[in-house]
């Protein structure tokens, strides 16, 4: 007879920890329901102080039963509107719970948006406030099981793969700064206590995105003099923002050698580099083959699993608008020399890139090393979009 391994320890701390995480979910409800018009408890009964307890254990179930079967029924919408769907969602689940535990109010449909995204807010603060990982978390079970079942594992767990992660325009010298200023505290806890090194590279001539990434990828970056150049041969400019002409790219040069993404994955890059997926990579973009874009939007239900990283991502793209916006006010009232305005556009293309690409490049990235990928190179746009405003030693760039 087979002897079962029960570690009552480690039972405990996952009891302890969602013990802990309906405490958290609970003052965030009950501070939700105090700050935002629209959203209260009537304090009638006896014990009308535990509502806030009720109504987090009845939130926390609708989410782990029934938001996973929803998720994958909007699945088409939510891919189409970038997840906005995933917002309305919540709200729906938040205002749904009226109906369910009539003490609990909530005055219409936008009363329920205010509130899930307060609500977020509050979790969040909460959560880093008694440093609340993902360790034994549901939804990070349930994310990574989804993981697993929706992409075969390329390797045996056994055997070492490659993970290349570029942070895109951070040279040398402003990395060697960002370190001292304590501005990436967990790259310097790897250097301290975990044996890890900081060596320069040299990436050649020009270093260009393009080149470095074709380079990085291919081995071969012949014929490619900057970021946008003139191709003679056919009469035309070619600029590394484009589409069509980063795909012709990928084209020319894979026919030079092998990639070294095969069986692997890209994310966030230029040329795509021979991978099998190719995530918020801009050669990709034209593509039609469904199958290529079938894994992307995988990816994206199971991102859109847990309640809050969604809600999350959407308050920190408000939040990096409004610092974005304030940065320039502040240059133009201060006269910063040399200044560079900020438009409306470029705002929001930092927003997107410094919060919605970061979080999904590091949630694809998780997800793939469970599956086993045996290669994924991910590029961090965030720096570079920041810089080229602000200049690499800002203290917006750094931080």
């Amino acid at each position: 007879m087979q002897r079962i391994n029960f570690n009552i320890r480690l039972v405990g701390k996952i009891i302890f920890r969602y013990l802990l995480v309906w405490a958290a979910d609970t003052a965030s409800i009950a501070i939700t329901a105090l700050v935002v018009p629209g959203v209260y408890f009537h304090q009638t009964g006896a014990y009308w102080y535990l509502f806030p307890f009720v109504v987090a254990l009845g939130f926390g179930l609708l989410n782990a039963l029934v938001r996973p079967f929803l998720i994958l029924l909007l699945l088409p919408i939510t891919f189409v509107t970038f997840g906005l769907a995933t917002l309305v969602l919540n709200a729906g689940l938040f205002y749904l719970m009226h109906f369910i535990f009539p003490a609990f109010m909530v005055e219409g449909f936008l009363s329920a948006v205010g509130g899930v995204l307060f609500l977020t807010l509050v979790n969040t603060a909460i959560g880093s406030l008694i440093h609340l990982g993902d360790d034994y978390s549901f939804y990070a079970t349930l994310m990574t099981k989804f993981s697993t079942m929706t992409g075969p594992r390329e390797t045996d767990p056994a055997d070492s793969g490659l993970l290349i992660i570029q942070i895109d325009g951070l040279s040398y010298n402003t990395l060697k700064r960002a370190i001292r200023r304590g501005n990436v505290p967990f790259l310097s806890d790897m250097l301290k206590r975990r044996g890890y090194v900081v060596r320069k590279w040299y990436s050649g001539l020009p270093a260009q995105t393009p080149a470095v990434q074709t380079a990085l990828l291919y081995g071969n970056s012949f014929d490619i003099p900057g970021f946008r150049w003139y191709n003679k041969a056919t009469g035309k400019l070619v600029v590394a923002s484009n589409a069509q002409d980063m795909s012709a790219v990928d084209d020319r040069i894979a026919k030079t050698g092998t990639p070294l993404l095969a069986r692997g994955t890209v994310i966030g890059g230029l040329v795509h580099g021979g991978a099998s997926k190719r995530m918020l990579t801009l050669s990709a973009f034209g593509e039609k083959d469904f199958k290529q874009h079938l894994s992307s939007l995988e990816d994206f239900a199971i991102f859109s699993l847990h309640p809050y990283l969604y809600t999350r991502t959407i308050l920190l793209m408000a939040w990096e608008f409004i610092v974005d916006r304030a940065t320039n006010l502040f240059a133009i009232l201060g006269r910063k020399e040399p200044r560079i305005r900020r438009s409306l556009k470029q705002s929001l293309l930092r927003t997107i890139a410094n919060t919605f690409f970061r979080e999904s490049t590091t949630f694809i990235i998780r997800e793939d090393l469970v599956r086993g990928v045996p290669v994924i190179y991910a590029n961090y746009l965030g720096f570079d979009m920041v810089a080229h405003y602000g200049g690499p030693k800002s203290w917006d760039a750094l931080s």
